[in-house]
C-alpha cells in the first residue's frame, strides 16, 4: 500500500526478526476464481471478520487493509471511558501468565484483552500479522491509531510472557502461532523493547493499564454511557436463576447489613429510654417495612431486566432474519 505523506506516522516497524518463516500459500483471487494470487499478507490474516453491522467480510489481499484493521484493533469502546479505567484497574503492567494459567479464556475481541471476571482471564490470541515486519510497515506504520493499538497490545504481550515457563504456557493456550520458538520471543521482546521509549507517546491508553475488572466495567457503562441491559459484557446464564447467582454476593451484603440494623434496632426497642422515643419506634417501623418489601422489589428489577434482554435478543434475531430476507429477495 502506497504511503501518503499525509498519514504517514512511524517510519518503521518495531522489530525486524522475522519469526514467521512458514512459507505463503497462493490464495484465490477476489473474483472468485481459481487463480492463484502472490500477495505475501494474506496467509497472515484470518478466514474472515465481522463487522459491528454483523457483516461477514473476508479480508482480501486486493483491497485495502483498513476496514478489517480498524475492526481487529478497535478500542474505542475503552477508550470511550478511559476516564474512568482508574475505578476498574492500576496503572501497570499486566502479570505474567504462570500467574493465572488455569483461568485464560481466549477471546478475538481486542477490547476484551486483558479483562478477568472471577475465575476467568480474558486473553487475546497475538495475530500472525503483527508478527511480520513487513506487514507492519505497509499497513500500521502509515496510521497512529492503528499503530498505537498495534503496538500497545505488543508491549502487553512482553508482559505476559517473560519467562519460558510462560511462553509454554502460551504455546498449550494458543496465544503463540506454532512456529514462534523460544529462541525467536526472546529477540523479538528484545526488539521491541529497546524502541519501546521511542512509541510510549503513541501508544493506545488503554494500555496505560494493565488488567480490568469486567464487573467494575460493566458498572461503568451503565452508569456513564446509561447501558443499563447489556453493560460492556454480559455473561449470559441463559436461566433467571442464572441470574440471580450473579447478584448474589449484592444480596448476602445487603442482607447482612439489614440483618444487624433490624437486630440494634430490636435491642433498642427492647431498652426503656427508646421505648418512649416517638421518633425511633417510627423510623424502625418505617425501616422493619422497607425491609419487607425491598426483597420483592429487587428479585422483581432482576426479573424485568431478564426479561428486558430476552425481548432485545428476539428483536435482534428478528432484525437479522429480515436483513437476511432483504439480502436474499435482491437480484
Amino acid at each position: 500500500m502506497p504511503v501518503n505523506q499525509k498519514t504517514a506516522y512511524i517510519p518503521s516497524p518495531p522489530f525486524s526478526h522475522r519469526a514467521l518463516d512458514q512459507p505463503r500459500l497462493p490464495t484465490t483471487s477476489s473474483a472468485g476464481s481459481n487463480t492463484p494470487t502472490s500477495d505475501p499478507s494474506t496467509p497472515l490474516l484470518p478466514a474472515c471478520y465481522r463487522t459491528s453491522s454483523n457483516s461477514t467480510l473476508i479480508p482480501r489481499p486486493s483491497a485495502p487493509h483498513d476496514r478489517f484493521l480498524a475492526t481487529e484493533l478497535s478500542l474505542h469502546r475503552l477508550n470511550d471511558i478511559h476516564s474512568f479505567l482508574w475505578m476498574a484497574g492500576v496503572p501497570s503492567a499486566p502479570s505474567p501468565l504462570h500467574w493465572h494459567s488455569d483461568k485464560i479464556v481466549i477471546v478475538e475481541q481486542m477490547d476484551y484483552h486483558l479483562v478477568w471476571a472471577p475465575g476467568e482471564v480474558f486473553i487475546k490470541p497475538l495475530p500472525r500479522f503483527l508478527l511480520d515486519p513487513d506487514f507492519w510497515s505497509q499497513h500500521l506504520c502509515y496510521s497512529r491509531e492503528l499503530f498505537g493499538s498495534a503496538i500497545g497490545f505488543l508491549l502487553s504481550y512482553t508482559s505476559l510472557i517473560r519467562y519460558e515457563s510462560d511462553y509454554r504456557i502460551a504455546k498449550e493456550k494458543y496465544l503463540l502461532p506454532e512456529e514462534v520458538s523460544w529462541q525467536d520471543w526472546v529477540v523479538l521482546v528484545e526488539q521491541i523493547l529497546s524502541n519501546s521509549s521511542g512509541y510510549l507517546a503513541v501508544t493506545n491508553k488503554r494500555y496505560i493499564y494493565g488488567v480490568l475488572s469486567l464487573e467494575r466495567l460493566n458498572w461503568i457503562y451503565r452508569l456513564i454511557k446509561q447501558n443499563w441491559i447489556q453493560g460492556y459484557l454480559i455473561r449470559r446464564s441463559g436461566t433467571f436463576g442464572g441470574s440471580l447467582k450473579d447478584y448474589f454476593n449484592y444480596y448476602l451484603v445487603v442482607w447482612a447489613f439489614i440483618t444487624i440494623a433490624l437486630g440494634a434496632m430490636q435491642v433498642g426497642l427492647a431498652t426503656k429510654n427508646l421505648q418512649d422515643n416517638k421518633r425511633f419506634v417510627n423510623s424502625s417501623a418505617r425501616f422493619a417495612s422497607l425491609c419487607v418489601l425491598a426483597p420483592a422489589v429487587v428479585t422483581g428489577s432482576i426479573l424485568v431486566r431478564w426479561c428486558l434482554i430476552v425481548l432485545i435478543s428476539m428483536l435482534g434475531q428478528l432484525a437479522y432474519l429480515r436483513r437476511r430476507g432483504t439480502a436474499a429477495a435482491l437480484p
